[in-house]
């Protein structure tokens, strides 16, 4: 590759998630051409962007320090409009009854040393006190503008980042130094240089178990090597969580006498976090009912989103026989669960929503991560990079993501800078 300029280099990203489009977004900066091949249908985004309905995965960012590359991204996203900073009324709900203590409150107890202690011995998001840095954490909390999954979209477009959607790279090869990727197009993608930002740890672990053998590797890579592919093989398989998203519709006005806008709820068996749409900047305070509602007079609905917890989505997905089903037996549940969690400002009363819809995220979260001592997996002698919130512990699993991806657009530049005699 010597003498090819850097404008000439082709960089393959496999996830169009918030670590795929941030480390192109790297990658451009340094007047690379990356190309971000996403699976999803409705665009890029991965767990941030959701699903069908914006916001039904990744609720919020927010950093856990005051000065960090995050924060940078943050600011920088805020001031392309990307992204807003959320306030509102937050705190911590009882899981019956047990009443709303806002986060000014608790700021003021012991308890608020206890969730930052808490926060400290769970960073991965799994069941626990807080959720994912909502209380304990002192930076603002962001969303997207004029929703989640708009921030990658948004990241891409803004660049000039080419973006294939709905394309599954279904495999990938390295043949004479440029990779191959074939997602099952006519034509296949070759590059330069790849960067795996997939939230699958497996798909890295397959690929790099298939790579061709080099005869002049030293066996002290080659078993490194190997000990990587164990690695990500039991990190999918032992320390990957499934989590529903539940989005309920409820009737205009119903949540007046609701005096939060989000809080977490560590009593509760099956919810972990719950938040009123309408108070995230930049949403509608009403939205329309998925479906025609028979016996309203409004075709509006308020808007609620409630998070799983694991062990919840676990028992759905033992007890289902697919997707279909446990996505149902989801909705009904976490219905009746929200609708308990609400009924005390209702007097009691407990309101069903007239519509309901769930989520299935079946690798949601990371129990842990590999704990590595690098933001992202940098292996040079295939100008590949592993990137992805499972790699190393940060404040949250967005976080994580994010710095992860950042350093592997780093890395990749600096090992495309090095091949065509730049470095």
């Amino acid at each position: 590759m010597a003498g090819v300029s850097q404008q000439q280099l082709r960089v393959g990203v496999v996830g169009g998630g918030l670590a795929g489009c941030l480390s192109a977004l790297i990658l451009r900066s340094r007047g690379l051409h990356p190309t971000v091949f996403d699976q999803g249908t409705r665009g890029p985004g991965g767990r941030f962007g959701g699903g069908q309905s914006p916001d039904s995965g990744a609720q919020f960012m927010r950093p856990s320090q005051t000065t960090s590359q995050f924060v940078d991204v943050l600011a920088m996203l805020e001031r392309e409009g990307l992204m807003s900073r959320w306030s509102g009324r937050f705190g911590i709900l009882g899981s019956r009854g047990g009443g709303f203590l806002p986060t000014e409150v608790l700021a003021k107890t012991n308890m608020n040393s206890m969730l930052k202690e808490a926060q400290e011995d769970d960073i991965s998001c799994t069941d626990g006190t807080d959720f994912c840095g909502f209380l304990a954490s002192h930076g603002p909390l962001y969303t997207g503008i004029p929703a989640n999954a708009s921030v990658c979209e948004g990241i891409c477009s803004a660049a000039g980042i080419e973006l294939r959607r709905g394309l599954s790279v279904v495999d990938a090869s390295m043949k004479s130094g440029r990779w191959t990727l074939n997602t099952g197009a006519s034509k296949e993608f070759e590059c330069d240089a790849l960067v795996l930002a997939t939230h699958d740890p497996s798909f890295a672990a397959n690929l790099l178990r298939n790579l061709p053998a080099d005869s002049n590797a030293p066996p002290a890579f080659t078993e490194q090597l190997q000990g990587l592919i164990s690695d990500l093989d039991v990190q999918r398989a032992e320390h990957t969580e499934p989590v529903f998203t539940w989005r309920g519709y409820f009737s205009p006005g119903l949540s007046a006498s609701v005096p939060f806008d989000a809080v977490t709820v560590p009593g509760s068996q099956s919810v972990r976090f719950l938040a009123r749409e309408a108070s995230k900047p930049g949403r509608p305070k009403t939205v329309p009912f998925p479906r025609a509602q028979a016996g309203t007079a409004s075709a509006e609905a308020e808007a609620w989103t409630a998070v799983s917890t694991s062990s919840f989505a676990r028992d759905v997905l033992a007890r289902a026989s697919g997707r279909e089903e446990s996505t149902r037996i989801a909705t009904h549940m976490l219905s009746i669960e929200v609708a308990k969690l609400l009924a005390p400002f209702f007097g009691g009363a407990v309101h069903l929503p007239p519509q309901a819809e769930a989520k299935r995220w079946s690798l949601g979260l990371s129990s842990r991560t590999l704990r590595m001592e690098k933001d992202c997996i940098a292996l040079p002698p295939f100008k590949l990079a592993i990137c992805g919130d499972f790699i190393r512990e940060h404040g949250t699993p967005v976080e994580a993501a994010a710095i992860s991806g950042i350093e592997a657009g780093e890395v990749i530049s600096t090992m495309l800078a090095a091949h065509s005699g730049k470095v």
